[in-house]
């Protein structure tokens, strides 16, 4: 199986303030990466296994950003695979179960190697960025946040 979602690029005017990364400014919510692909190749094992990641925004410290894999069924156990280096605007990482069956089958190599993606159809791939919403303008407790159908991809305080 391999998901693929139309990437789509930031434009336009959002309600924009300071985010409190290292006092860059930027809209509310609005990563910089975005799932494109999860992928359950056709090889061996179903290699490769791997997740495909758009960069929309030139991101010069990965580290705020990280991968959760919940495996057939099982809750979100948070961040698991913390990404490193930086990146720029129109490229894509690929974090691969292994490096080997991913380069047979793709011919490059994987921007890095996570051994829980062990993807296969029925698991959850979560992509987080450093903020836990603690007294976050989204922030809610004993009750729900529910999307509006108006809002876009991009997380926006008053789209919800």
């Amino acid at each position: 199986m391999i998901f693929h979602s139309e990437l789509t690029t930031f434009s336009g005017k959002h309600a924009c303030r300071d985010v409190g990364r290292g006092g860059e400014s930027g809209c509310v919510g609005r990563s910089d990466l975005i799932l494109t692909a999860i992928i359950d190749g056709p090889l061996t094992g179903g290699t490769p296994k791997a997740i495909e990641i758009a960069v929309l925004a030139d991101v010069p410290d990965l580290s705020i950003y990280g991968i959760g894999v919940s495996n057939n069924g099982n809750p979100s156990s948070g961040v698991e695979y913390e990404l490193s280096g930086s990146a720029s605007a129109g490229t894509f990482l690929t974090v691969s179960k292994e490096s080997v069956e991913f380069a047979n089958y793709f011919g490059s190599t994987p921007s890095y190697i996570y051994g829980n993606v062990n993807v296969n159809g029925n698991d959850v791939v979560e992509l987080f960025i450093g903020t836990d919403g603690e007294g976050e303008p989204w922030e809610y407790s004993d009750g729900f946040a529910y999307r509006q159908s108006s809002s876009t991809i991009y997380f926006l305080e008053f789209g919800y």
